[in-house]
């Protein structure tokens, strides 16, 4: 910085912004979410579906 007087400044404006930041509400955005339930119940079905126990042979 030019000088001490600059640096001070930047340094309270920064944190304002950060406080500022952490005190605004945290939503999700409504596709994210919809993305993210879609890959939920995907991961459910495939674990739920019945496979066949590994042989310990490959093809």
């Amino acid at each position: 910085m030019a000088n001490d007087k600059q640096c001070r400044a930047l340094l309270a404006i920064g944190k304002r912004l950060r406080s500022e930041l952490d005190q605004a509400p945290k939503k999700p955005a409504p596709d994210i979410d919809r993305a993210l339930r879609r890959l939920l119940e995907r991961d459910i079905a495939e674990r739920s579906r019945p496979g066949r126990p590994w042989s310990g042979q490959q093809k």
